[in-house]
């Protein structure tokens, strides 16, 4: 299993810690978290979505089981190495 790079983890981790997230009508996004706001980049949003580890639709953004299961084994990955 090759993650993808780490900018794009960050987004999903993000999406997993969101607390709001704004999708406007140029296909962006912005996720809020308690730690702050966070853009991410149409890329990562794609690689995500093909991965099936986020779900976007017009009025939702949700991190699938998957999703979940990887950033816990990539975030365990980055401790151990």
């Amino acid at each position: 299993m090759t993650f993808p790079d780490g900018r794009t983890m960050t987004t999903l981790a993000a999406i997993v810690e969101a607390t709001a997230f704004e999708i406007w009508d140029d296909d962006r996004m912005l996720v809020t978290t308690d730690r702050g706001k966070w853009e991410p980049l149409g890329d990562e949003i794609d690689e995500l979505t093909e991965r099936d580890w986020i779900r976007v639709g017009i009025d939702s953004l949700e991190v699938t089981e998957a999703g979940r299961y990887w950033l816990k084994r990539y975030e365990t990955r980055k401790v151990t190495k």
